[in-house]
């Protein structure tokens, strides 16, 4: 019998990198060593890819004439409440608040797994929608057509 391997460790996902080596360091990983991971390091990681990464990948052309509120509902297991992140999108502008207090137009709830590969482009918004790993509440136009207001990393 052999010693553990690497895809048996730990997964660390520190805050504050790019796209790209997230990618590199889920692409093999499972949603449960995913999930750990994000759960280690829960608030900081979350702040990081909802506060700063979802203005950054804003594309106001593609969102023209859209004003609504998208609520991320990002689930936190069996023991944690949802983290919860208003997008508002105004007047070809995107701000993010932990929280908020807007009534949503539509509600996206998603596990902490699905969230990061739909963040760093290892899978397509659409895909996670036809495999139920997003549920979607509210403006269902609304929901197909979000993703498209944000340029992902491909």
């Amino acid at each position: 019998m052999g010693g553990p391997t690497q895809k048996d460790e730990p997964l660390e996902l520190p805050p504050h990198l790019e796209a790209g080596e997230y990618r590199r360091l889920i692409a093999d990983a499972t949603d449960e060593r995913i999930g750990a991971a994000v759960a280690a390091n829960r608030g900081e990681l979350l702040h990081e890819l909802f506060l700063r990464r979802m203005p950054e990948h804003f594309d106001p052309a593609k969102a023209e004439g859209i004003d609504a509120t998208l609520e991320w509902r990002v689930l936190g297991g069996a023991d944690l409440p949802a983290d919860r992140f208003q997008v508002c999108i105004r007047g070809g502008h995107c701000t993010v608040q932990e929280g908020g207090t807007e009534k949503p137009d539509v509600i996206l709830e998603i596990t902490p797994a699905a969230l990061l590969k739909m963040l760093v482009g290892l899978i397509e918004p659409i895909r996670l929608f036809t495999l139920g790993k997003v549920k979607v509440e509210g403006d269902l136009m609304l929901a197909a057509r979000a993703p498209g207001f944000f340029r992902f990393p491909t």
